[in-house]
């Protein structure tokens, strides 16, 4: 138990340190994969899985994604947040 609170705590402070980075403030704005894994410090391997994944076993992706022509994928930040609270345990 305390190794996942600890890397919940982790995982905000990478959230937070990432966050300025990424500039302005509107939650509209979508971020690259390598962007999204990042402030989710997951790989984009996951990232991809999980966007295939969902798909072939009639469930949708985790993390939820927004397709930009026939290969591009980009991530709205504000997603990405809400995607972190409802993974929160305790």
């Amino acid at each position: 138990m305390a190794n996942r609170t600890a890397a919940l705590f982790t995982l905000e402070i990478m959230v937070h340190d990432l966050l300025p980075t990424i500039s302005p403030t509107s939650s509209q704005q979508l971020l690259t994969s390598h962007e999204a894994a990042q402030m989710l410090g997951v790989s984009k391997a996951f990232l991809a899985r999980d966007r295939w994944g969902g798909k072939h076993f009639g469930q949708g992706p985790l993390v939820p994604f927004i397709k930009v022509g026939p290969r591009a994928v980009r991530y709205m930040i504000e997603d990405l947040r809400s995607h972190i609270a409802k993974s929160r345990v305790a």
